[in-house]
């Protein structure tokens, strides 16, 4: 749940940098289809974002670590 927050928080602060970017240049960002087309990027890299927060882990993940599963219901790191 805080990566989903912390995606969001992100791609927020990113949109309004590019609003402030955009006024700088004289840009009006706000036209509908602008809007419509920053809606549009702002979906994919949320999407984006959320599949890599979930496939990175996947990928990368290192099996031979974790919890060793005998030693009662505290939980010790594995050891070799």
């Amino acid at each position: 749940m805080k990566y989903l927050a912390g995606i969001v928080v992100t791609a927020v602060i990113l949109c309004i940098a590019a609003y402030l970017t955009l006024s700088v240049w004289g840009i009006n960002p706000v036209d509908p289809a602008h809007l419509r087309k920053a809606l549009i990027t702002l979906g994919i890299i949320v999407v984006a974002a959320f599949l890599l927060t979930i496939l990175v882990p996947f990928f990368f993940k290192n099996h031979s670590k974790g919890y060793s599963d005998n030693g009662g219901n505290v939980a010790r790191p594995k050891r070799f």
